[in-house]
């Protein structure tokens, strides 16, 4: 269980007064007596404690639950390092690439892997539509996806056989690549 603070309290002296709501937690029933004969403390009750200390995000609380003490730390989100919910996904995409990083480590001589008939497909459409949607990815994107759709088995058969062939390659240049990583080792 949790306890957090309903209202900013005031920071004048060593102990000022809490006025705090319980919040639900991830214990699964998680409830306190509130005092010795009554009935449980419940998500939302409002309960008072007295703040013993505060640091630069935060308070430590001690908050009374009839002949219990709970004492505990209440953090403070300051306002300049809150952010919005909106711009929580547009950092999400500004984070380094993991597979990049990776690839990046990898031996040089290394046959690149093999594509699918739908990354051939995507290719090929890509590069006529870039210049119309100039920066705009996620519609072309999507306008490949919806185009791949339409597409009959036939059509997407040409593809998926330009993918086997790929990948035949990409076996073939790995066999070759593990017979030199071997010889390299050995020697």
């Amino acid at each position: 269980m949790a306890v957090s603070v309903a209202k900013s309290p005031t920071c004048g002296s060593a102990t000022s007064q809490v006025q705090a709501i319980v919040q639900p937690s991830n214990e699964k029933g998680s409830t306190v007596n509130q005092s010795p004969g009554s009935s449980q403390l419940h998500v939302g009750c409002p309960v008072s404690g007295v703040i013993d200390g505060k640091f630069d995000n935060g308070y430590l609380v001690t908050v009374s639950f009839g002949s219990h003490k709970l004492r505990g730390v209440l953090y403070h989100i300051p306002d300049e390092l809150q952010v919005p919910s909106s711009s929580i996904t547009s950092t999400m995409s500004n984070r380094p690439n993991r597979k990049r990083s990776q690839m990046a480590l990898k031996d040089p001589a290394r046959p690149k892997p093999n594509r699918s008939g739908y990354n051939f497909f995507f290719s090929e459409h890509y590069t006529r539509l870039k210049p119309l949607h100039h920066g705009q990815e996620k519609v072309i994107s999507k306008k490949i996806g919806h185009l791949w759709s339409k597409l009959t088995e036939d059509e997407k058969q040409v593809y998926r056989e330009k993918g086997l062939k790929d990948k035949e390659r990409y076996q073939s240049e790995m066999l070759e690549y593990r017979k030199l990583s071997r010889a390299s080792i050995l020697q």
